[in-house]
């Protein structure tokens, strides 16, 4: 058997097979697990690098699969990377496996977990929420033209739905008109996986700004999407993203702000005020509550803090005097 041959349930398959899956995999992808477009161009980019760094070698192979491992793990420094690019092609030998292509799927037997570092959350404080807020609240009222009053506008609301729902990036600028339901007071969001979830919108205030919003520049608006750019297209997580960072140059603020630290800021504060971790994470969409315990390490944290600097002991000298 050549380099460039594998074989893969006791039948040889050169490259080119391998490619003829990859079609299959993607169009299943596409098709019956209903995943986005941004997570299939991932998978393609990770299945690509992989079928590079093993083009010389059996794809079965144990040591050669496990010497893909510790390549990826070289190569990068974030172990979120190789998690996911490890995650990519184990679940394409998932599929194989699940269709009877290969017989024995080697990735049951190689060790791919490495041991990931606890990073903390970062969140907003809520002196720089006030800050955030008063400045795009600011820059509305003060706007002069009808295009300035719709830009204003537009960040105000996205900003407030990010806050007020935890929502991810990716699910605020993918909704669409008929996921807002002010009526009822909910809006609906598509997850990762194309999972479904509503939300309520329990903030009055929010409610108000989003009817003002919706009747005065969404409803007689061409595009589905409730965020658009000045184009009248679909609004890009980029889009966003450099709306943060012009905030966070104009506030001063000394760290990045990104539009994740929203949907942190959100979970800690719920879980700071005694909500059960298990409606966290229905509210924030995630597949496993070990996802959503991270806040409970912030919330740790925030405890130590206050039990050190705000202790109401500190506020007595030694009771007991004859201790020396």
């Amino acid at each position: 058997m050549t380099y460039n041959e594998i074989l893969i349930g006791g039948m040889d398959m050169n490259r080119e097979e391998i490619q003829h899956y990859l079609v299959q995999y993607y169009e299943d992808c596409t098709l019956k697990r209903r995943l986005n477009a941004k997570t299939i161009k991932a998978y393609k980019i990770d299945l690509k690098q992989f079928l590079d760094m093993m083009e010389e070698n059996d794809y079965t192979d144990h040591a050669a699969l496990r010497d893909y491992v510790y390549q990826l793990n070289r190569q990068y420094d974030k172990y979120k990377t190789v998690k996911r690019k490890l995650a990519s092609v184990k679940a394409f030998y998932h599929y194989l496996e699940y269709e009877t292509i290969i017989i024995d799927n080697p990735f049951h037997k190689i060790k791919t977990q490495c041991r990931e570092p606890l990073l903390l959350p970062r969140t907003i404080s809520s002196q720089q929420l006030r800050a955030i807020f008063s400045c795009v609240y600011d820059d509305l009222e003060h706007a002069r033209s009808d295009f300035a009053f719709k830009y204003h506008m537009r960040n105000v609301v996205l900003l407030e739905l990010l806050f007020t729902t935890g929502m991810r990036i990716s699910e605020l600028c993918g909704l669409r008109k008929e996921d807002i339901d002010l009526k009822e007071r909910t809006v609906k969001i598509f997850g990762k996986g194309a999972k479904e979830r509503m939300l309520y919108l329990g903030n009055d205030e929010v409610v108000e700004l989003l009817k003002r919003y919706m009747q005065s520049i969404v409803q007689d608006r061409a595009s589905p999407y409730f965020f658009v750019n000045k184009y009248g297209e679909k609004l890009s997580d980029q889009s966003v993203r450099n709306l943060l960072h012009m905030l966070e140059r104009r506030l001063g603020f000394s760290k990045p702000l990104t539009p994740h630290m929203f949907r942190h800021t959100f979970a800690t504060c719920l879980l700071e005020k005694d909500v059960d971790i298990r409606y966290i994470q229905k509210i924030l969409g995630h597949s496993s509550i070990a996802i959503t315990q991270i806040y409970a390490h912030v919330t740790s944290t925030k405890q130590k803090e206050i039990l050190t600097l705000k202790n109401p002991r500190n506020d007595y000298n030694r009771f007991d005097k004859r201790i020396h």
